[in-house]
């Protein structure tokens, strides 16, 4: 039974596409030269970035001045299990109060990548702060020209999961666009049968199916998508928010 839930939602994933909808968190490309151009200090011709340096590792994170005060505020008052995601682009996200550095993690990042999507293929997402320690790049970070060519593999990746539930079918199924829609996927909609939910997200397509269990129910959760890390970090995020 799982099994074939599970490949007719591969089938049905596998036309998966980007879908330009804005999201109301989105911020601007900046040009790479402006950033470069920023001083170690806000000035007034570019007043909305700051290069921030206050950190142990010497890391230069480009931030906003919204997301530095967030950041020296809401997030350092926050408590544990907690992580800071940015892109150089500006936008950013961060998330407390979750089950494990992991979860925060994923969901930082999460929450960063929906506020990024026209820039996320050049300039990422990247958690820079988890707890009260700042994250050093990896070195094996890959260039941009290699993320936008593994973007257009022929064969997604297939990530899947299942979970049992204490509520009845249509509920699960309501939850289900609830958290797609919170997530920042776009073109959420159930099949015209009611059986699935879907919904795109940058390169990626998931797909939620509620199956009845007397008063209960049985959630299977695919996302599919050319990247593995992203496939896997969205899967993650669904279950974790069902």
């Amino acid at each position: 039974m799982y099994k074939l839930l599970t490949l007719v939602a591969i089938i049905s994933l596998s036309g998966c596409a980007t879908s330009p909808g804005n999201s109301t968190g989105e911020i601007r490309t900046h040009d790479m030269s402006t950033v470069k151009a920023v001083s170690p200090s806000i000035s007034s011709s570019h007043s909305e970035l700051i290069m921030y340096e206050n950190n142990k590792t010497g890391i230069d994170s480009i931030i906003s001045n919204e997301a530095l005060e967030s950041f020296q505020t809401k997030y350092k008052e926050a408590t544990s299990n907690k992580a800071f995601a940015q892109s150089v682009s500006g936008a950013w996200n961060w998330r407390s109060n979750r089950t494990s550095i992991e979860h925060a993690k994923t969901s930082a990042l999460v929450g960063c990548q929906r506020n990024n999507k026209k820039s996320e293929d050049l300039y990422p997402c990247r958690v820079i702060h988890v707890n009260d320690s700042w994250v050093t790049p990896s070195p094996s970070s890959v260039p941009p020209h290699k993320r936008i060519a593994s973007n257009v593999e022929s064969r997604p990746h297939v990530w899947s999961s299942h979970k049992e539930l204490d509520i009845p079918a249509p509920a699960c199924g309501q939850k289900g666009e609830d958290v797609l829609n919170a997530l920042g996927f776009s073109n959420v909609v159930k099949s015209s049968h009611g059986e699935y939910i879907y919904g795109n997200y940058i390169s990626s397509r998931a797909a939620v199916k509620c199956v009845p269990q007397d008063d209960k129910s049985f959630v299977y959760i695919v996302v599919a998508g050319s990247d593995v890390v992203a496939v896997e970090r969205l899967r993650n995020e669904i279950t974790w928010n069902y």
